[in-house]
């Protein structure tokens, strides 16, 4: 057991001193893998001994079904009120704890997601323009109206802001990474998640459209940053769901001519066990472990560690006993299976089928 590991139940106890990388999983264009990434990038931290945290702003919740633990998962997924990162938004009494919850994989919480967060945007907003809610949100330089009473207004910071306002509650002792998983969408939710990230990553697949939707992430990226004075960091676009075929070639091409070295070098090819795996509430490790597309990602999770090393990351130790790494597939002998075949004596004892219908005939 790691001298970080609590004895009691192997939690891992609170270190100070140690501060949680955020990484923001986001794509505006909806298909590309975007919690499949965030989850499969989160266990695979996990395996490697740091304490990982995953945050579902996507009101879809698909990461919440997938990793969170049945009893929770219900309690999340119901109509009843849950804290989530909404939550955190926009009332000033709910904490950090109050919104993590247990996972279905080791060294990983989840702060979830509920159905309402679809329509986060018009809640947020509303609950900013209550002057009853006004003492909870801290002063900043938006003034917000009280629609009953125009001439009431108090300084606010911007609705996109409210959850960096909550960053330096962080529990960052209990954390080494924080992935978090984003709609398909530029709205309240995402903006929050991009404006506490210290790195973005942009899954991608090979479709034509995905290099417009890239474009306009991109833009999204620099307008938001340069509204909110903080440089929005990307570290780099991972290409899933590949398949052999000219167009991949292609787009392959194009990709490289647009991110240069940002593009991960590793490429996640597309496979029916990873469908089956969110399925079944598993991740691809524990699904799939000796398939190709499962190795692809525990290699994107590799490039990712290296990437954040020569970006200068101060990359703590792990703090829980790591896993044995993957081994690739394709250098795993595969068994010999013996033919079977009919002896030469029993091949001989077979009548011919010929010989057979001439006699009937006759």
């Amino acid at each position: 057991m790691s001298a970080n590991e609590n004895p009691q139940d192997g939690s891992a106890t609170l270190q100070p001193q140690r501060r949680t990388t955020v990484v923001v999983v986001a794509n505006q264009k909806g298909g590309t893998t975007k919690t499949t990434t965030t989850v499969h990038l989160a266990a695979g931290l996990a395996r490697r001994g740091w304490s990982v945290a995953v945050m579902d702003c996507d009101g879809q919740c698909n990461a919440t079904r997938y990793l969170a633990t049945p009893e929770n998962a219900r309690v999340m997924l119901s109509e009843a009120p849950y804290c989530n990162m909404m939550d955190l938004c926009a009332v000033k009494d709910v904490s950090w704890e109050d919104t993590i919850g247990p996972s279905t994989i080791p060294n990983l919480e989840i702060i979830g997601a509920t159905k309402w967060m679809q329509a986060s945007d018009e809640r947020l907003m509303t609950l900013i323009n209550n002057p009853i809610n006004w003492p909870k949100f801290p002063v900043g330089p938006v003034d917000a109206h009280d629609p009953d009473n125009p001439s009431q207004t108090r300084k606010v910071i911007p609705a996109e802001r409210m959850l960096q306002s909550r960053l330096s509650e962080i529990p960052h002792g209990r954390w080494d990474f924080m992935v978090i998983d984003t709609p398909p969408s530029m709205n309240l939710a995402t903006r929050n998640a991009l404006l506490i990230s210290d790195w973005v990553i942009i899954p991608l697949d090979l479709a034509p459209m995905s290099l417009d939707g890239t474009a306009f992430m991109l833009e999204s990226l620099d307008e938001l940053g340069a509204r909110n004075n903080k440089k929005i960091r990307l570290l780099g676009a991972v290409v899933t769901l590949v398949e052999k075929h000219i167009l991949s070639v292609k787009m392959m091409q194009d990709l490289k001519n647009r991110f240069g070295d940002k593009l991960f070098e590793s490429r996640v090819r597309k496979a029916t066990s990873i469908k089956e795996a969110s399925g079944f509430q598993l991740s691809a490790y524990d699904y799939a472990p000796k398939q190709m597309a499962t190795y692809d990602y525990d290699q994107v999770v590799e490039e990712f560690i290296r990437r954040l090393r020569a970006e200068g990351v101060d990359i703590p130790e792990p703090r829980f006993s790591p896993l044995p790494p993957m081994i690739n597939p394709q250098l795993i002998p595969k068994r010999t299976l013996k033919r079977k075949t009919r002896s030469r004596s029993k091949l001989k004892s077979v009548p011919d089928p010929g010989l057979k219908a001439s006699a009937i005939l006759s």
